[in-house]
């Protein structure tokens, strides 16, 4: 997840889906958050999903 919040409402919901991705009853669920200002194309490229937020 690429994520960035100023506000505290992204970060939220961030939090939820990292939450109910680490779920005891998902497997095979890998969530790597990368601070947007840090995220490389290749970061973005090697991601099997993708979830859009904005404010």
């Amino acid at each position: 997840m690429v994520s960035h919040s100023k506000t505290g409402g992204t970060k939220a919901m961030t939090e939820a889906v990292v939450a109910g991705a680490a779920h005891p009853d998902i497997d095979g669920v890998e969530v790597v958050l990368v601070a947007a200002l840090e995220a490389t194309a290749d970061d973005v490229m090697a991601a099997d999903g993708y979830l859009l937020g904005t404010p």
